[in-house]
């Protein structure tokens, strides 16, 4: 770890000394205000959870901006959810060094594949999240360390160090603030754009995730997406492993979605098509550390989410989906209802 360390800060000191050969705009912006809210009705089968029909999820947040000088840029993000649940999303200092080099201190949402810093309702076609995103590390993922990204040779790039997830009932209760050890995880995501709108990345995780500074978690992604005027196609592939005490074999699960809608002026029919496949025999619900082992993990779900998003005016989104959920060997009837209004101003 300590080879990182010594890189980021070598980069920092090459951009203060060669940023001078690619400039910033020099006019400055004392602040931006921006926000949304969001809120959906969901109506399952009988088996599902929310058999009898239930208003969820209302979302408020607001986002302050700024470029207080001709490098240093600066956003704070707070929301507020259901369950009387406050979190703070971003908060982080930035200085623009360069095209090649941008870097960022402080509280960021991890660049790891392309549904994570794109995620919120007013953001997305779908209303659930999909199977593997959901699944496979917590929602809005963030972090709290440095992070540099810019472009280089036409590839775009992002690089961070930071605590790292924690250990849990699973992979989407890992959020964390305060570290829970010595160890500081890091990723990257690389990614380019070629031609006809197809771009592509790759991204990657590793830090310790348990108290005991012995265990790695290990993160994969592999997006890509061809966007054209009339149509797009969204790929994302998410694997994760995770080391376990001897007697366990490691935990695993990976999934993906694939995402396709047509764009008809202020209508857009939306199809999506999602895959979990997720087994892990020490974690689970009741686990409490690695004395009190959970009662494991095993899900093998697919979903197709069918549904079509209205622009009703400039940031005011009305979306309805219905997602058809199969469980592998099981016949439970969850399938679901959804409809949510998302605005942003």
């Amino acid at each position: 770890m300590k080879s990182l360390y010594w890189g980021f800060l070598f980069v920092m000191c090459t951009s203060l000394v060669f940023g001078q050969t690619y400039p910033v705009p020099q006019e400055t912006e004392r602040i931006s205000v921006n926000g949304y809210l969001a809120a959906y009705f969901a109506k399952s089968q009988s088996e599902g959870p929310y058999p009898l029909g239930s208003f969820q999820n209302p979302l408020l947040g607001l986002s302050l901006s700024g470029q207080p000088g001709p490098r240093v840029t600066y956003q704070a993000e707070a929301a507020f959810s259901d369950d009387d649940r406050f979190d703070i999303r971003q908060a982080w200092l930035g200085l623009q060094t360069a095209n090649y080099l941008n870097l960022k201190l402080g509280l960021f949402v991890v660049p790891f594949g392309q549904f994570n810093e794109s995620n919120l309702p007013h953001q997305t076609d779908t209303i659930n999240l999909p199977l593997n995103i959901a699944h496979l590390f917590p929602n809005t993922w963030r972090d709290i360390g440095v992070t540099a990204s810019g472009t280089l040779s036409g590839l775009q790039y992002a690089a961070y160090i930071g605590n790292g997830l924690a250990e849990g009932e699973a992979l989407d209760s890992g959020q964390q603030y305060k570290d829970n050890n010595r160890n500081k995880a890091w990723g990257a995501r690389l990614g380019f754009d070629m031609e006809e709108g197809i771009s592509a990345d790759y991204s990657y995780h590793r830090g310790k995730y348990d108290a005991a500074d012995s265990r790695d978690q290990i993160m994969q992604a592999a997006a890509a997406a061809w966007i054209t005027q009339d149509f797009y196609i969204r790929i994302e592939f998410d694997h994760a492993r995770l080391e376990t005490p001897e007697e366990f074999d490691d935990g695993e699960a990976w999934g993906y979605y694939v995402q396709t809608a047509m764009i008809w002026r202020n209508f857009r029919p939306v199809a999506s098509y999602q895959v979990l496949d997720y087994n892990d025999a020490f974690h689970g619900p009741g686990f409490a550390g690695p004395d009190t082992p959970g009662e494991g993990i095993t899900q093998k779900k697919t979903r197709w989410a069918l549904g079509a998003v209205i622009s009703l005016a400039p940031g005011a989104y009305f979306k309805f989906e219905y997602d058809i959920n199969r469980e592998k060997d099981q016949e439970i009837e969850n399938n679901m209802f959804l409809f949510q209004l998302a605005v942003e101003f």
